[in-house]
């Protein structure tokens, strides 16, 4: 278990770790020949190992309201890992609120509505997105695009108070900020 736990976590710190050509170039690969989006949904793949759910439960459903190279590169990872036993679902952003199934959303595009509909749920749902500020704005977790990587950004208090356990060895290669907006020094 310890040897699959240290194998994870040395591909999401090689992940996050690869260069990421400039954004003008669009479909540029990200050294060794992937992606900026290929690399962003590597991290939402190994996220899962690192993240404990409430009440013993596990990431099944990732909804988000439109497919595009990112959410693509999600399925092809997801399908990659068939132990994750993780779907990807394309739907509107009222029947993702309205089903009980999504546990993981993926946030395409930031509105504080659909942050807002999410933290009153019953059920808990992990919010995922790479839109800038996501976090601060009451998102869980943010992939951050950096000069030379691409990074974390965890509103913890957010993902706790929703009732999820993040691993020290997540949190470690994280910025952690607050809803505030004020940066913690936990970075």
């Amino acid at each position: 278990m310890r040897r699959v736990a240290r194998t994870v976590l040395s591909a999401l710190i090689l992940a996050s770790n690869m260069l990421v050509q400039p954004a003008s170039s669009q479909g540029s690969e990200v050294a060794p020949g992937y992606t900026e989006n290929q690399v962003k949904a590597a991290f939402v793949g190994h996220l899962f190992n690192f993240i404990t759910f409430p009440d013993g439960h596990a990431a099944e459903y990732i909804c988000t309201t439109e497919e595009t190279a990112f959410t693509q590169n999600i399925a092809a990872v997801l399908a990659a890992a068939p132990t994750l036993k993780v779907e990807i679902h394309i739907m509107s952003a009222a029947d993702i609120y309205a089903s009980e199934r999504c546990n993981v959303v993926l946030a395409q595009t930031l509105t504080a509505s659909l942050i807002s509909q999410n933290a009153q749920r019953d059920v808990p749902v992990l919010t995922i997105s790479d839109q800038p500020g996501f976090a601060r704005q009451g998102g869980m977790i943010e992939l951050e695009r950096r000069p030379s990587r691409v990074g974390l950004i965890i509103n913890r208090a957010r993902a706790e108070t929703a009732g999820f356990t993040l691993s020290s060895k997540l949190l470690r290669l994280a910025t952690i900020v607050s809803t505030a907006g004020g940066e913690s020094d936990e970075s």
